[in-house]
């Protein structure tokens, strides 16, 4: 394959960026490093679709560029600070007050001052693009800056030279479904407007002054934000159309995810206890790889299709189905404030590769990849990760768990490398269970003996940390609590199994390796994880 094949793809590629993108700069950054990388990938892969490959790349990248800018948090330090201050407070709602006035006083700022603010405070554009924008020098632009702080100091009052401060909105931005949330809430202006009519819908106008962004600013983003879903107009007024998850909330949940996640535990070492043999006795590649290993993906795999059921069947809490979008797309914005809370390490979820990532049918057979944000590697699924296993039947066609298919030298070491392959001395094994259909469903019955015990158990808690959610989240949002309990309660998996490797249930994760002991592969049909 010749790299001038990539030559149709540029435009596209460009258009992809600029339409996620809100400056153009970025957009020809990220189109120029997916091109790139699509040249290098034609030198080093075996690529059976030019089209899929492109694309695939183009949706990594971007999730990669995405997922830095978010870790860039935009504190004020330096020349370009509002007040000598270097830590914001401690408390929440005092940071909230202070923001707040801050906010109101640069809407008393002329336009001349208030605008630039914006632009360099909100959408993030430095001092060279400011001067290009606005036609000034570089130099003026600083004065400006300069001056609109001090006027700030003096009209916030005996607050300002102590305390107040500028905090940007840094939230963790995903999705429940099948949509692109950055795309809506990737900007700074984006995240001011929609947490301001977050409680309560307001109008643009009060939009503007309680944030100090200008109302053309506002009225702009607003229509933005209403084709993306993500703000809905009420009578003559605007409300945020998604859950934020506050510090503030957090903290009420807290306590019962910590619960949750204990009572799991100890369920879940309670039900393995003593049977190893019964596992060792089961014909599947890895029945001799012990608990403290198949455990891993043990816990998720009972326990996922359990919470669902619960909050389904007994509960009737059912998360419905994914709402349809403006833009093609379906599911809800799935939004929380960066602070103190430790739960998020611990998101988990289930990434699926099966035969129709490459392998054109031959085999049913999936790899199934269970995971918790805090152990997770993206190149477990893509790379040379499951994706790849699928695509080359390299699961499908093991033999007792020994690799027949042919490897090249750089994917064989690449496999070995992100611990999905072992080598022995006669050849390479996988390094994760394999099951056929009915294989798997015996291993999993010698764990359904309890299920009226964890039912009754998640009953209880999902019951609880449904009020704890209805007690903070707006009530024109009710319907979208049931999905974030559901994401919730799961994050208490990912703590539970925490829990279970600090007392040595689960065994440690190699210190040289990725942790591969969730995934596990399964010939036959779709398991529904």
């Amino acid at each position: 394959m010749r790299e001038d094949e990539l030559l149709p793809y540029v435009e596209p590629v460009y258009r992809f960026c600029r339409k996620r993108l809100s400056r153009r700069e970025d957009a020809e950054d990220l189109a120029g490093d997916i091109l790139l990388a699509a040249v290098e990938g034609i030198g080093k892969y075996e690529i059976s679709s030019l089209d899929a490959w492109i694309w695939r790349v183009a949706h990594n990248r971007y999730a990669r560029f995405m997922d830095s800018q978010s870790k860039n948090r935009m504190i004020l330090t330096g020349e370009t600070e509002l007040f000598d201050r270097p830590d914001p407070p401690d408390d929440p709602s005092s940071r909230d007050e202070l923001v707040e006035r801050v906010m109101e006083t640069l809407h008393t700022l002329s336009s001349s001052y208030r605008d630039i603010f914006v632009d360099h405070y909100l959408a993030g554009l430095s001092v060279k693009e400011l001067a290009k924008k606005y036609g000034l020098t570089e130099t003026s632009v600083k004065w400006r800056l300069n001056v609109g702080r001090e006027k700030i100091r003096e009209r916030t009052g005996e607050i300002s030279m102590q305390t107040a401060y500028y905090h940007p909105f840094d939230w963790r931005v995903m999705c429940n479904g099948n949509m692109d949330p950055m795309q809506y809430l990737g900007t700074q202006i984006a995240r001011a407007v929609a947490f301001a009519c977050y409680e309560k819908p307001l109008s643009a106008e009060e939009i503007s002054l309680k944030t100090g962004i200008p109302a053309l600013y506002v009225e702009d983003e607003l229509e933005r934000l209403i084709e993306g879903d993500a703000v809905r107009k009420i009578g003559g007024k605007y409300a945020a159309d998604f859950i934020i998850f506050r510090a503030s909330d957090q903290k009420k949940a807290r306590e019962c995810a910590r619960d949750l996640s204990g009572r799991i535990a100890d369920w879940f070492e309670a039900l393995i206890a003593g049977k190893e043999e019964a596992v060792a006795s089961l014909p599947f590649y890895g029945h001799d790889f012990g608990l403290e290993k198949l455990g891993w993906f043990l816990l998720p795999c009972l326990l996922r299709r359990r919470i669902l059921e619960v909050m389904t069947d007994r509960l009737s809490l059912s998360p419905g189905p994914y709402p349809l979008r403006k833009d093609g797309g379906k599911g809800w914005f799935v939004v929380e404030e960066l602070g103190e809370d430790d739960t998020a390490a611990f998101e988990c979820g289930c990434n699926v590769a099966g035969d129709d990532d490459g392998s054109a049918g031959r085999i049913a057979s999936q790899i199934y990849y269970y995971w918790v944000e805090k152990f997770f590697d993206v190149q477990f699924y893509h790379g040379y990760g499951a994706r790849f296993l699928t695509s080359h039947d390299v699961a499908a066609t093991a033999e007792n768990g020994k690799v027949t298919v042919p490897l090249a030298p750089e994917a064989a070491a690449a496999l070995l490398e992100n611990g999905l392959l072992t080598r022995r001395e006669d050849g390479l094994y996988l390094s994760f269970a394999r099951f056929e259909e009915e294989e798997f469903r015996d291993f999993l019955a010698l764990f359904q003996g309890s299920a009226a015990e964890v039912d009754a158990l998640l009953e209880r808690e999902i019951s609880s940390l449904r009020a704890v959610f209805a007690s903070f989240v707006p009530s024109r949002l009710e319907s979208q609590i049931n999905q974030w309990v559901q994401f919730y309660v799961e994050r208490c998996v990912g703590m539970a199994a925490d829990e279970l490797l600090r007392r040595g249930v689960l065994r440690a994760p190699d210190a040289e390796k990725p942790l591969t002991d969730w995934i596990f592969f399964v010939g036959g049909a779709y398991i529904d994880p």
